[in-house]
């Protein structure tokens, strides 16, 4: 199957470059005609075939707002950023796909007629795209039925024209599409070298012996990469895709300075407050107080009454005054995290509480039997035996209580947890003296309780009026005059001197930013002003103080690389690890020179011992532990006691020798039926993946470049 997919991979590519020549000079029109402006400044959102691509001819933000405006009603208006992000992507893709198919169909001259479409629509030759899309939202989950979509179709015309127009549009598009890939399928055919070829590889198994040693165990003292080593390396590798930019990259560094409040901050808001402490001990009504004047979702009462509901149960000098403290009194102001708090007492009271041990078994409703079996188990085990509840509790299904030898630690009846709603676990727990040990069995499943002790434990309720500290005004316009300075400093210095001369700065750097779609790792917030800058300098250039929401930053652009072809000091770094695996594999293979074919002579120089592995054939994956699909086709390659060069892998370095054959009679490989299925991966028929390849091929030949970030933050004269 590996090969069959070499085949059908290759055959594609093949087509693909057929087709550049009539690509190439239907563009060279269409594009011409598109790039034409009516005078108005023009937005680059991209290229197509080598030209730009203006906005206001490919109208792409009219169709990726009219698609949003359409969505937005089903979030009440507004959508979510990542919904928003994925539509905008989606009319991309879609408008450059439409474009790519509508250019190569309409120079081959493909369509659809009137009798055609109505037969696909509601004919004898109905389309998938009828029978799924289209009948699924006339009657969802019913199944088709060619009756009911006739008597349907005529209501539809004449309630809603638009839709059904809509309809054959969709049609007319996806059955053009169907003939274009039909017809490239036909032109696909399997020779009969690479039917022969694939007959002999299925009919042959191979035994080999092999020594691979991974470049991780290979000491890099052993070679020394010079500056000439990486300039060949470039020389031959720098047109690879994984070195040729699809986008220029920048990269900057820069400090920041916090923006938050000052100790002068802090004593306005607690001033506030303590204005504020005299009305809330005299207020009638606290919760409208605390509805008038807390700030956060904090600011609420506790009519529960539960002191662990709030912050402050570890705080041992609070809580003496809380629970000591008359009714009515009021503390604080005291800071808690981000806010100054004033905290009353409503009511003081008691509650019991209980604490006990725990081994909750869950019923699951189909094997409550065995659950039963394994919960009496466990109970003759306590109760009989003596085993502690520790040495049990792995076997609970209540996970509050398996870190905790089973304890459950105190609870009322208003936190019990796991299980605080089976009412048969809550009456046992407050209705049973300390040292009650039983099993009980509820709706949801089985209890192995013990009641460990039992107290009346002082409740409070609360009523609390906080406000948050923020930065004031006057503490953010200090911190931009601090920011504003380095700037001066760095604008006369330089960067690096202005910081070494602060002292207190740090420096932190984004790297290699992708300006088709940029991506801000170290800066979180202020990232629109940031990309306003970057898209508009040059290497060197400092920026006035960015100002983001809790931070002031001052950036210097440090690197542009430009997108194409890769400069040398831009990917010698990058292309460094290749060159050093390259360098070890010469150097392990001048150790063995002289001995070609001495598989033992391999095996001593790589430190390593020889391996063997048997039955290897076209479906095998790997040679042993050599982790390179390409072992494969090597090893079938070889005849019998003959042995490779010393390989350079992905991972490792590798020599193999072949010691055995065996051959299975096989039916010769038809190279009809090869075309064929080749035909029906590429047709309609064949399923997405290949059509989405042959897609692909062509979107690599019209050198399509996404560019709408540049087009929303370069500044154009």
């Amino acid at each position: 199957m590996a090969l069959i997919g070499k085949i059908r991979e290759r055959s594609t590519l093949l087509l693909i470059v057929m087709f550049m020549a009539i690509m190439a000079f239907v563009l060279a029109e269409v594009v011409n005609n598109l790039g034409r402006s009516s005078g108005v400044s023009a937005i680059e959102i991209g290229e197509f075939a080598g030209q730009p691509m203006d906005d206001l001819v490919w109208r792409y933000s009219d169709k990726k707002s009219r698609l949003i405006e359409a969505q937005a009603a089903n979030f009440g208006g507004e959508l979510p950023d990542f919904y928003r992000t994925q539509i905008e992507q989606n009319a991309w893709d879609q408008m450059i796909k439409d474009s790519i198919y509508n250019l190569e169909i309409g120079k081959i001259g493909i369509g659809v007629c009137s009798e055609e479409l109505n037969d696909i629509l509601h004919g004898e030759n109905i389309h998938e795209l009828v029978k799924s899309d289209l009948w699924n939202q006339m009657r969802q989950g019913q199944q088709f039925n060619k009756d009911t979509l006739l008597s349907l179709l005529p209501l539809i015309q004449a309630r809603n024209p638009g839709w059904l127009k809509n309809v054959e549009g969709a049609l007319r598009k996806q059955r053009t599409k169907d003939k274009y890939h039909k017809m490239i399928a036909k032109g696909l055919y399997v020779s009969t070298a690479e039917a022969d070829y694939l007959s002999r590889s299925q009919s042959r198994d191979v035994n080999v012996e092999y020594v691979y040693k991974p470049f991780s165990d290979i000491s890099d003292s052993l070679v020394t990469v010079t500056d000439e080593a990486l300039r060949a390396y470039y020389d031959e590798h720098k047109s690879d895709d994984e070195f040729v930019n699809d986008s220029e990259f920048r990269s900057f560094k820069f400090v920041k300075f916090d923006v938050k409040p000052s100790q002068d901050d802090e004593e306005a808001v607690k001033r506030e407050l303590e204005e504020r402490k005299e009305a809330f001990e005299e207020a009638l009504d606290d919760s409208l107080f605390v509805v008038n004047y807390g700030e956060s979702n904090a600011s609420v009462l506790y009519p529960d009454g539960d002191f662990g509901h709030i912050d402050y149960q570890n705080d041992s000098v609070r809580m003496v005054a809380f629970l000591e403290g008359d009714t009515g009194a009021v503390y604080g102001p005291y800071k808690d995290g981000d806010f100054y708090k004033l905290i009353k007492v409503r009511n003081k009271s008691v509650r019991p509480e209980v604490e006990v041990e725990l081994v909750f078994v869950r019923k699951n409703g189909t094997d409550d039997l065995n659950a039963k079996a394994k919960a009496d188990s466990l109970f003759r085990l306590v109760q009989i035996i003596g085993k502690p509840f520790a040495e049990i509790v792995d076997q609970s299904d209540d996970y509050a209580t398996k870190d905790t030898d089973g304890k459950s630690g105190w609870f009322s009846e208003k936190s019990m947890g796991l299980v605080s709603s089976d009412s048969v676990y809550r009456e046992f727990c407050f209705k049973h003296p300390v040292g009650t040990l039983s099993s009980l069995e509820s709706d949801q499943g089985y209890y192995l309780v013990r009641i460990l002790n039992r107290r009346q434990a002082p409740v409070v309720k609360l009523a609390t009026v906080d406000k948050k500290v923020r930065v004031s005004d006057r503490t953010r316009n200090s911190v931009y005059n601090t920011a504003a300075g380095f700037y001066s400093e760095a604008k006369e210095l330089g960067f690096d001197q202005a910081v070494e001369k602060a002292q207190e700065l740090q420096v932190d750097e984004e790297l290699n930013i992708r300006l088709n779609n940029p991506q801000l790792i170290r800066i979180s917030e202020g990232k629109e002003e940031v990309y306003r800058w970057l898209y508009n300098v040059g290497v060197g250039d400092i920026s006035q103080p960015i100002i983001c929401k809790n931070t002031i930053l001052v950036p210097e652009l440090t690197a542009i690389r430009a997108d194409g072809m890769p400069k040398f000091e831009d990917v010698k770094d990058q292309m460094k690890p290749e060159v050093v695996k390259l360098m070890k594999t010469e150097y392990l293979t001048s150790m063995i020179r002289g001995k070609d074919g001495d598989l033992g002579a391999t095996s001593t120089a790589m430190g390593v011992q020889k391996q063997l592995t048997s039955g290897i054939n076209a479906g095998s994956a790997s040679v042993g532990s050599i982790p390179d699909t390409e072992s494969v086709g090597i090893s079938l390659g070889l005849a019998v006691n003959e042995t490779s060069d010393l390989i350079k892998g992905k991972y490792g370095v590798y020599q193999i020798k072949v010691v055995g054959e065996s051959k299975q009679e096989k039916h010769p490989v038809s190279r009809g039926l090869l075309t064929v299925s080749l035909r029906d991966n590429v047709s309609s028929s064949g399923g997405q993946q290949q059509s989405d390849n042959l897609y692909n091929g062509l979107l690599k030949i019209m050198e399509v470049k996404d560019r709408r970030m540049i087009g929303n933050y370069k500044t154009r004269n």
